[in-house]
């Protein structure tokens, strides 16, 4: 029979035979063993004792909000606000536990599921080699980046509202916070997320990193891509519905930034505000995807944005200019340097 506990700090080193509780079943698909965690009934419960404590794979479900930072140093620990099993309402992800601090996974598995994480710091740090994934949390509020992977790491993204992160510094040139950053040959896989309202840009992708959304999928008509896999991306200030505050110009607030050899690559997304890719690095874009905003194109890097209406369901609009007069070029690309587009491409494209 698996048991449940409540665990604190005190009694993470107490022998296995204290817990006590009703049984919790396991989910169909996990066969981590469950543990409980209610800060709400005590603020003196702990996550991080109940960390500490596992010992293989291991599911900690949270509810209440536990104020304190996470360390997550061995594989297969699961932090899941979702003890009742729901589906992900993406309009409202979360679930019954927030945290107060940073979760940081290192060099490790883990997940992280149905969570509000908030905090003074970045949200949840991914560094070393580690290899996480994240569903339908609420990362919002941080004061320095919502999501940071670095150092060789992949996470897998589905279904997290990434949003008003960067708080601790009203210009965005101070700390240049993102939503989401990925540096030091690191992998980012995203689908079904919205990244939006953070201080210096939603996304960047820097040091040979890559970002990957959406499949790239065959050309057949009447096959359209997932509307429940659609990435939003949204600079801070600009206004979706308008474009009022997407075409600033001013390199900062952005929506992507992509940097010294990073990668992006777009196939099922709506991306409303600037793009800006400098040294060396490459934006793609295929399948159908919807762009509002300027692109900057600079210092060898490369933008390929290609017409998609063969597939039949699926289309790609720009509504911008590609502007490459920082040395760069368009290749293989239905847009080309200097080209303003305002719909489908190639069609609504003019060069001055």
């Amino acid at each position: 029979m698996i048991r449940r506990a409540t665990l604190t700090a005190a009694s993470a080193a107490v022998a296995l035979g204290i817990f006590a509780g009703a049984a919790v079943a396991a989910r169909p698909a996990d066969t981590a063993r469950p543990n409980v965690v209610d800060c709400g009934a005590d603020k003196n419960n702990s996550v991080q004792a109940a960390i500490d404590f596992a010992s293989g794979p291991t599911t900690i479900f949270i509810s209440g909000t536990c104020v304190e930072n996470l360390s997550i140093t061995k594989d297969d620990i699961t932090l899941s606000g979702n003890q009742a099993g729901d589906a992900c309402n993406k309009a409202n992800p979360g679930g019954t536990g927030t945290i107060d601090g940073t979760v940081t996974v290192d060099g490790v598995r883990a997940r992280i599921e149905f969570l509000t994480i908030t905090g003074s710091g970045d949200g949840v740090d991914i560094f070393n080699r580690a290899d996480v994934r994240l569903t339908c949390n609420d990362i919002s509020d941080n004061e320095a980046n919502g999501v940071q992977v670095m150092r060789s790491s992949n996470a897998v993204l589905r279904d997290n509202t990434v949003s008003g992160n960067g708080t601790r510094e009203t210009d965005p040139f101070i700390f240049f916070d993102c939503g989401l950053f990925a540096a030091d040959a690191s992998s980012v896989r995203s689908d079904g997320n919205t990244y939006a309202d953070n201080q210096y840009c939603a996304i960047e992708i820097d040091r040979q990193s890559s970002f990957r959304n959406g499949d790239f999928l065959p050309r057949t008509p009447g096959n359209p891509a997932d509307p429940n896999g659609r990435d939003v991306i949204i600079e801070r200030g600009c206004d979706p519905g308008t474009g009022t505050g997407c075409f600033t110009n001013d390199f900062g607030p952005l929506a992507i930034e992509i940097f010294n050899g990073g990668l992006v690559q777009l196939n099922n997304a709506d991306v409303n505000g600037e793009i800006e890719a400098a040294g060396l690095s490459s934006f793609r874009v295929g399948d159908d995807v919807a762009l509002q905003g300027n692109i900057h194109n600079e210092v060898g890097s490369i933008v390929r944005i290609r017409d998609r209406s063969s597939i039949g369901d699926r289309l790609v609009t720009f509504t911008g200019t590609l502007d490459c007069s920082g040395g760069a070029q368009a290749f293989f690309s239905n847009v080309q340097c200097g080209q303003t587009c305002s719909g489908a491409i190639p069609g609504s494209c003019t060069t001055p």
